[in-house]
């Protein structure tokens, strides 16, 4: 082999390195740059209602007063999923008075929940399935809320699932 044979192979073998490099790294570059390809790994969440709920159950809430309720964001376990990115809704509500727990429970356990005669809605929170967010509900008790009790109501929904639930808050004027 010649001087001349041996500097051709060398540059056709460097050749053929840089193009398998340019053309790994141009397979690899969408993953790597954070673009989401069919068979990526994706991390979802889901948020339940609420930290401190326990505050909210046993404090007694005069009219006017304000419940922030802060939602708990949960990741679900990163999967290799075509999954959609799809919104999440996140709300809350109050309505009462009602004269005891008892009453209460028996109107909101009724195929059609018989809502209290005061009502007070937080503004509707919606979020992506794949950021996670800490959202925060503020519901404002009416200024004409009545002694009672009041059934507070939250719920998550988003795709093809929604989960409520529900406590019992006092307002004493």
């Amino acid at each position: 082999m010649t001087n001349e044979h041996f500097r051709r192979s060398i540059r056709l073998k460097k050749s053929v390195l840089i193009g398998i490099f340019a053309l790994t790294t141009l397979v690899l570059s969408p993953t790597t740059s954070g673009a989401q390809t069919p068979n990526s790994y994706h991390a979802t969440f889901t948020y339940e209602c609420c930290s401190a709920s326990a505050l909210l159950v046993n404090t007694i809430y005069h009219p006017g007063d304000v419940l922030t309720l802060k939602w708990i964001p949960e990741t679900n376990t990163p999967t290799l999923s075509k999954q959609p990115t799809f919104t999440i809704v996140l709300s809350a509500n109050i309505s009462g008075p009602f004269a005891s727990v008892v009453s209460l429970k028996k109107a909101f356990t009724r195929a059609h929940p018989k809502r209290g005669r005061v009502n007070s809605k937080a503004i509707t929170v919606r979020l992506s399935n794949r950021k996670s967010a800490n959202p925060v509900s503020i519901i404002r008790i009416p200024a004409n809320a009545s002694k009672g009790y009041y059934e507070l109501s939250t719920s998550m929904a988003g795709d093809s699932v929604a989960v409520s639930g529900g406590s019992v808050i006092r307002i004493a004027p």
